[in-house]
C-alpha cells in the first residue's frame, strides 16, 4: 500500500529554507568567487577560483533540487543523504586545507550553517523513515465491530465470531523482527495452558505474511492459536494501538531491555516485517465489545496476560452474581 500522507508543514519549510541557503551560496561562489577571498582575507590563486566556481555549481544544483524536494521532503530522502555526505566532504576539505596551507580560521564560519543543519537532517531522515513505514490507510476508521468481522484467521474464524458468548484474548504483536514481539509470543506460549484453563480463547494479530507468522507460532508453542494477518494495521488502528515516538521506541529503557531479551534471553532480532513504529497491546473482548485493554507505552513494555484475564473474568462474573442476588 502506497503512503499518500502529506509531509508536515515544518519539514517543507525546513527544506525550503535550506535550499534557499544552498542556492545563495552556490550562486555567490559561481558568480563572484574572488569576493569570498576578499571577505575572509584569503589570497586565491587562479586554480582556486576555478575550484570555487565548480563547488558553486555543485551547491547551486543542490539548491535547485532542494526547491523541488520541499514539495514533499519525505519522498526525496535520498537528497538528504547526499546533502549530509556533501557537508561531510566540505568539512573534511576545510580541515585538510587548514592543515596544509595558511588558513584564516574566520573562513570556517562557512561551516556553521552546515553544522546547524545536521540535527535537522537527522530529524528529517528519521521522520522520512517513519513516513515510509506507515502501512495503515489514511483516514482509517475505528469501527471496532465491523473491523473484527472483516478479518479471518488461518482457521477460518473472525474475531467477532470467536468472542461470541465467551471472552477472547487478542494479542497484538510488534513486527516479527522485533525482539519484544518474540518475547511476547514466548510469554504467551508459556502461559497458554493457564489462560485456556480460565476459559480464554486466544488470538494473535500480526503484520507478517501468514507463513512467517505460522513458523513463529510453532517456535513458541502456539500451534492451533488463531492468527490474524494485518499488514496494513487496520485492526491496530481500530483498537487504538498507535505508532511510537522516539523515546517510546529508542529510549534508554528500550535499549536495555532489547539487549536483555535479544542476547541474554536469546530471542534475537530480525529484519523489520511490517510497521516498525507500531506499539503492541492486548485486549479481552466478549461479543465484540472490549472488556479490558492494555496498550503498551513503550516498545519494551511486557504484558501480564494472566492478570489481564483475571480482571476480565471478574468483570464478566460480576453482573451475573448481582443478578442472582
Amino acid at each position: 500500500m502506497s503512503n499518500m500522507a502529506p509531509a508536515p508543514r515544518w519539514s517543507r519549510l525546513a527544506v525550503a529554507a535550506h535550499a534557499a541557503c544552498d542556492l545563495a551560496l552556490g550562486l555567490m561562489l559561481s558568480i563572484a568567487p574572488a569576493s569570498v577571498g576578499e571577505w575572509f582575507d584569503i589570497e586565491l590563486e587562479a586554480r582556486s577560483i576555478t575550484a570555487l566556481q565548480v563547488v558553486g555549481l555543485f551547491w547551486t544544483s543542490f539548491g535547485l533540487a532542494g526547491i523541488i524536494a520541499c514539495l514533499h521532503p519525505f519522498r526525496h530522502w535520498v537528497l538528504f543523504v547526499c546533502r549530509g555526505l556533501a557537508d561531510l566532504a566540505l568539512g573534511v576539505g576545510v580541515i585538510a586545507m587548514a592543515s596544509t596551507t595558511e588558513w584564516n580560521w574566520s573562513a570556517s564560519a562557512l561551516l556553521l550553517p552546515r553544522a546547524a543543519w545536521l540535527p535537522v537532517l537527522a530529524t528529517l531522515l528519521y521522520q522520512s523513515f517513519k513516513w515510509h513505514s506507515l502501512t495503515a490507510p489514511i483516514g482509517a476508521t475505528r469501527q471496532l465491530i465491523e473491523t473484527q468481522r472483516r478479518f479471518v484467521s488461518q482457521r477460518g474464524a473472525t474475531l467477532e465470531s470467536l468472542s461470541r458468548g465467551k471472552p477472547l484474548l487478542i494479542v497484538f504483536t510488534r513486527h516479527a523482527g522485533c525482539t519484544f514481539c518474540r518475547e511476547m509470543l514466548s510469554d504467551l506460549g508459556e502461559q497458554r495452558s493457564r489462560l485456556e484453563a480460565q476459559g480464554m480463547e486466544l488470538a494473535v494479530v500480526h503484520m507478517s505474511p501468514p507463513l512467517e507468522a505460522a513458523q513463529l507460532a510453532i517456535r513458541y508453542g502456539l500451534e492451533g492459536v488463531h492468527l490474524f494477518s494485518d499488514p496494513h494495521c487496520e485492526l491496530y488502528e481500530a483498537f487504538g494501538l498507535t505508532r511510537g515516538t522516539v523515546l517510546q521506541l529508542l529510549g534508554p529503557k528500550v535499549w536495555w531491555r532489547a539487549f536483555w531479551t535479544s542476547v541474554v534471553e536469546g530471542h534475537g532480532i530480525g529484519p523489520i516485517s511490517g510497521d516498525g513504529f507500531r506499539l503492541q497491546g492486548a485486549f479481552v473482548v466478549r461479543d465484540g465489545d472490549e472488556l479490558v485493554a492494555c496498550r503498551a507505552q513503550t516498545a519494551a513494555d511486557p504484558i501480564d496476560f494472566i492478570s489481564l484475564c483475571k480482571v476480565a473474568n471478574g468483570m464478566v462474573r460480576r453482573p451475573r452474581e448481582s443478578a442472582l442476588a
